[in-house]
């Protein structure tokens, strides 16, 4: 599997990152290197972004189009003959754009003329980026090969929402079995706090607000305790054990992974489990094989 991490450079360097330069040109003729000669199987930019008026520092904004609108086109003192909207479906009013320029706006004016055309964000190098995806996918899709872009849909999350994605792990005495036992869920449960699931295992599996015991967590010790332990009789456990210290020296014995690692509704949704499940495949055999 050969993923490429890259970023702009310059300000935005990164240990993990290669750099592919800065503004639209540097990009566009690095990027397209990259992918001719390294030909990466998932290709992930990083870019930082200015915000046009509604974003907050620290938000993050997935997007799918891209425009290349410079300031004088708001005051009708430039035209441009080619397409200055680039989107890997179509547009609608819902679409969130980030805008590109080899110039920043310090404007306040002119950016709420960019809010009116529902261009929220400013990343210099975003549109060559998805222009050379874009030509890359139609390459490929004329050979016979089958494309599949990872940013099909437009997302915007705020910062309160990302706390909402589990951490999966293992417990502290995972690598001391000779028999490693992972459970692997659907989705995330939904405890409304910040979610790591080596606390909970560490702790014996119980809510921290109210201190009473997941609903899976029922059945997760019994099969933990019967394939570890070899205990047979399961009449023993139709209760979870209130014992602390013996459920911690189960579960901190085991290791937790969710196909889907954001919550979902008050039902798991299995079209939408099975789509996680394929579209990240790859992370997921390598999360088990770690």
């Amino acid at each position: 599997m050969n993923i490429k991490i890259v970023s702009a450079g310059k300000t935005e360097i990164f240990n993990f990152a290669m750099p592919i330069g800065v503004g639209l040109i540097e990009s566009a003729i690095n990027l397209t290197k990259l992918c001719e000669f390294d030909r990466p199987d998932y290709l992930i930019f990083i870019g930082s972004a200015g915000s046009y008026g509604k974003l907050n520092i620290f938000d993050i904004i997935e997007s799918k189009t891209a425009s290349n609108i410079e300031n004088c086109f708001f005051k009708k003192e430039c035209y441009t003959p080619i397409d200055n909207i680039i989107s890997l479906e179509n547009v609608s009013h819902e679409t969130k754009i980030v805008n590109s320029s080899n110039y920043i706006t310090t404007n306040p004016s002119l950016a709420k003329a960019y809010l009116k055309l529902n261009i929220q964000a400013e990343n210099m190098e975003f549109f060559s980026v998805l222009k050379v995806a874009k030509l890359l996918r139609k390459m490929l899709n004329k050979k016979g090969y089958k494309v599949y872009m990872t940013r099909e849909a437009d997302k915007f999350i705020k910062l309160r929402n990302r706390t909402r994605f589990a951490k999966d792990g293992a417990g502290e005495n995972f690598e001391n079995q000779k028999i490693k036992l992972i459970f692997i869920g659907k989705e995330t449960n939904d405890t409304g706090e910040t979610f790591d699931w080596r606390d909970y295992l560490n702790e014996g599996v119980f809510y921290r607000k109210t201190n009473k015991p997941f609903e899976t967590s029922y059945n997760l010790y019994r099969w933990a305790k019967f394939l570890l332990d070899g205990e047979m009789d399961f009449s023993k456990y139709s209760k979870i054990e209130r014992d602390k210290n013996k459920r911690v020296d189960i579960f901190s014995r085991v290791a937790f992974m969710n196909i889907k690692k954001e919550t979902g509704g008050s039902s798991a949704n299995c079209d939408t489990i099975i789509e996680t499940g394929i579209k990240d495949k790859e992370y997921l055999k390598q999360q088990l094989s770690a």
